[in-house]
């Protein structure tokens, strides 16, 4: 878990740190092997659990490994902010705050 949340708040990255360690543990509890299968077939893994129908240029092998998970999700972050965490961030972060 420190070797996560060192790389996620290191200066490399702009975000807020703070809301990107709530989300990766609401998503996977700092697990970088997690897993979770979707009704449609797809699934969901790594400490982001980037879905793989949604992000299929993401190999395993990057989504399982936290540098690499962490490096994708902060350019999808750059581009859409927190929107691919809606559920987790939208609807349980910030309903915590209410």
């Amino acid at each position: 878990k420190r070797q996560i949340e060192e790389y996620v708040c290191s200066d490399k990255f702009k975000w807020d740190c703070a809301k990107v360690k709530r989300i990766i543990f609401l998503e996977s509890s700092y697990n970088p092997r997690a897993v979770h299968k979707n009704k449609n077939g797809s699934i969901d893994r790594g400490i982001f659990q980037i879905n793989s129908i949604a992000h299929p240029a993401v190999s395993s092998d990057c989504a399982f490994d936290y540098k690499c998970a962490t490096d994708y999700s902060y350019i999808l972050w750059l581009k859409q902010g927190f929107r691919p965490w809606y559920e987790i961030y939208y609807l349980l972060i910030d309903r915590e705050k209410a």
